[in-house]
């Protein structure tokens, strides 16, 4: 009856809503995908270079670096979940 037609009435008013959240979403994850990428690079270039690394004690700053990547890569995924689980849950 009625009730059917304010349902249908309401998932339209949703429809722009999920599109602005979703398209964050897709902006978001691209931004997971760059961090994550620069972080795989980095640990491939000190898995290539390890000996060099080693002789010349920079297991530090290497190690900054790789922590530096991984907080801004761990801050876009939790943005990330927060996002989507407010999509989803709309």
């Amino acid at each position: 009856g009625n009730a059917t037609w304010v349902g249908v009435g309401f998932m339209f008013c949703l429809i722009p809503i999920n599109g602005v959240v979703f398209s964050n979403v897709s902006k978001q994850r691209r931004k997971v995908l760059k961090y994550s990428d620069a972080r795989v690079k980095m640990v491939n270039e000190v898995l290539a270079g390890i000996r060099i690394i080693k002789s010349y004690a920079w297991e530090k700053p290497f190690g900054k670096e790789l922590n530096r990547l991984r907080d801004k890569e761990l801050k876009a995924l939790t943005k990330l979940a927060y996002t989507s689980a407010i999509g989803f849950s709309l």
